[in-house]
């Protein structure tokens, strides 16, 4: 459990699917950024408690 404050690092694993059919179902080549969203109290619905992440740099290059 965190106290006000302070911070801890989470292991992120993701995929780079699109959802966009023209683009093949692949992010094209570039510089994202990513943003984590954890629900913290998942049993209240709807879930009000959320972790909200700074954005973290993802670059996809070509396969």
């Amino acid at each position: 459990m965190l106290a006000p404050g302070e911070s801890t690092e989470v292991g992120l694993v993701v995929g780079t699917a699109s959802c966009i059919p023209a683009n093949g179902y692949m992010l094209r080549p570039g510089e994202y950024e990513v943003v984590v969203v954890a629900v913290v109290d998942y049993l209240q619905q709807p879930p009000v408690n959320r972790l909200v992440s700074i954005p973290a740099p993802l670059v996809v290059i070509a396969p």
